[in-house]
């Protein structure tokens, strides 16, 4: 399957399975509306099938409603690698705890004790 971030979560849901909340919107008013429906803190992210997206800025941090429409303005049409990102999706801010020994994924030499993406 190609999905959109979004499109995963929705699908995860469906079917029972945890995901954080949040909504999909290709406008700025939309953002707004999101992230007030939501809360504080939220996070914007851009939507596109493309890795790289935080480090390419489509990943931000919003402490407030007002962060979250500044970041979902620089992010919907922001480019990353070869694809333009038309919407972002906005969740509410969640922090997972790591592991001492398993400081990421990536060099754990077993499976980590924190939840991550293999």
């Amino acid at each position: 399957m190609d999905l959109f971030e979004y499109q995963a979560k929705e699908l995860f849901a469906k079917h029972g399975v945890p995901t954080s909340a949040g909504r999909v919107t290709d406008t700025v008013a939309g953002a707004r509306e999101i992230a007030e429906e939501i809360g504080k803190p939220v996070m914007v992210k851009a939507q596109v099938k493309v890795g790289g997206r935080g480090k390419a800025g489509g990943v931000k941090y919003s402490p407030d409603v007002d962060a979250a429409v500044a970041n979902a303005e620089a992010i919907l049409g922001l480019d990353i690698k070869v694809m333009s990102s038309r919407s972002c999706w906005s969740q509410r801010q969640v922090t997972l705890p790591r592991s001492t020994t398993s400081p990421s994924c990536s060099t754990a030499p077993t499976a980590p004790t924190w939840p991550c993406a293999r």
